[in-house]
């Protein structure tokens, strides 16, 4: 006999069950509603990419992720070089690519599917998530920044929830820090990854003592005491929207790249105003930093305020240069991706939705006789088609104990038993697990369908 086989998941990945399932449906949908509702069309992208799609042709990239082989060494694209997708954003772009002069111009599209990472799992946070993007392409204004971070408050407050804060912040702000501080622009990502961990670090740690263990190739310190003391001042300059850029126009040196950053986080602005976006709801951040290196301009996130520990529910930013890696051909964009998976979570703890916990309605369940099974075929039957969800009872437990109680497990709302006395009298015996309460009903459905639907989550 073979050895048997473990019923594990790999770290990172899990199962859903029912309730889950339900619970993550309607989210999406609510979600999905809204995408729409702003004139976004559904599109879906391949799973599979080329490594030189992902990461470009030297495949640097210091994310985690998964690498795949063709074990059909015969077919041609065996030895190709092949990886799960990390998010939406990048096969959009070969996407945009491959179909420029088809495209319309701008081009809004929404996807809603897996993406896969290598990074250490927790809670909300796994290998293997579902990502919901909503971008528009062809997009050059800020006016399509400031209609994205509208649709993220609108599925914010669409999903029920009121403790949303937009944080909002430029990439050519977070630009001009090498200048400003003084060290290479290549090393800007190493001292904004720091930054980023900002309410993430581990006892003991700092801001300032982590940025104090950066070096350079030579094993140099990248950042002296004065320079951290700069940085960490430039982090925590605080006020309004208005104080902050103005405290930034004096602290750090004019630039083009820093006015401009500045402007185009103004217009925007003013663009949420006029589409009615709470001011309170939204905080420029000069220290907020999205992980992805590809953006460009504004990025921006939401946070929970009363539950900073689930961290970004939903963020994004403007990628100008994306397509740029496929073709020599301008494709200004924009968008957002929204994090079911952790938001799901979230919605778990603070028990947002009151949801059933089954999509089954009725159970019809039988005594075992064969004139009573052929009677709940029937009734079955006569349920599907009147559009009610309904599960033919075939477990092992034939007594009414046992049918009753796996609808009771299940969260199924009714119960049909069917016996010799129901099968000669040509009655119904029905059961609401709710309230225990018992009616009689013929055979004649009408009745019987509105006792099922009535007082039943839909």
């Amino acid at each position: 006999m073979s050895r048997r086989v473990s019923p594990i998941l790999p770290a990172g990945f899990r199962d859903l069950g029912s309730e889950d399932m339900i619970l993550k449906r309607h989210i999406l949908s609510i979600v999905q509603q809204v995408f729409e509702r702003y004139g976004f069309e559904p599109f879906s992208s391949s799973g599979v990419q080329f490594l030189d799609v992902l990461f470009g042709k030297d495949h640097e990239t210091e994310m985690s992720f998964f690498q795949l082989w063709n074990t059909r060494h015969d077919l041609k694209a065996g030895n190709a070089e092949l990886a799960l997708k990390f998010d939406q954003t990048v096969p959009l772009g070969r996407y945009v690519a491959a179909n420029y002069e088809a495209l319309p111009k701008p081009y809004a599209r929404y996807e809603i599917g897996e993406a896969f990472r290598g990074e250490s799992p927790g809670e909300g946070r796994y290998c293997g998530f579902t990502q919901c993007d909503a971008d528009l392409v062809f997009a050059p204004g800020m006016i399509s920044d400031a209609q994205i971070i509208t649709l993220m408050d609108e599925c914010m407050r669409a999903l029920g929830v009121s403790t949303h804060k937009i944080l909002l912040n430029n990439r050519k702000i977070l630009g001009c820090l090498p200048g400003y501080i003084g060290f290479a622009k290549r090393y800007l990502r190493d001292v904004l990854t720091i930054i980023d961990k900002r309410g993430r670090f581990l006892p003991g740690e700092t801001l300032t003592s982590e940025l104090a263990k950066l070096t350079t190739e030579s094993g140099q310190k990248l950042l002296s005491a004065k320079k951290i003391e700069k940085l960490v001042d430039f982090c925590i300059i605080s006020g309004s929207a208005s104080e902050r850029f103005e405290s930034i126009r004096v602290l750090m040196v004019q630039t083009d790249e820093l006015d401009q950053g500045i402007k185009e986080l103004e217009e925007v602005l003013r663009y949420l105003k006029l589409f009615g976006v709470d001011e309170d709801r939204v905080q420029f951040d000069q220290a907020m930093v999205r992980g992805l290196g590809y953006y460009t301009g504004p990025i921006f996130e939401v946070i929970l305020t009363d539950s900073p520990e689930t961290g970004s529910v939903f963020g994004g930013g403007r990628y100008d240069d994306l397509v740029l890696r496929f073709v020599r051909m301008p494709a200004p964009a924009t968008g957002a991706a929204f994090g079911i998976d952790r938001f799901l979570v979230y919605a778990k703890k603070r028990g947002l939705f009151d949801l059933p916990k089954s999509v089954v309605k009725v159970l019809v369940g039988y005594r075992p006789a064969p004139e009573c099974l052929a009677r709940a075929i029937e009734v079955t039957r006569m349920l599907r088609e009147q559009g009610i969800n309904t599960l033919l009872y075939d477990g092992p437990d034939k007594a009414v104990r046992g049918q009753l109680g796996r609808a009771d497990k299940s969260g199924i709302p009714v119960v049909v038993i069917i016996g010799e006395s129901e099968v000669s009298s040509g009655l119904l015996q029905v059961k609401r697990m709710s309230n225990k309460e018992e009616r009689s009903f013929p055979m004649q459905l009408r009745n019987l369908v509105t006792f099922i639907r009535t007082g039943i989550k839909p």
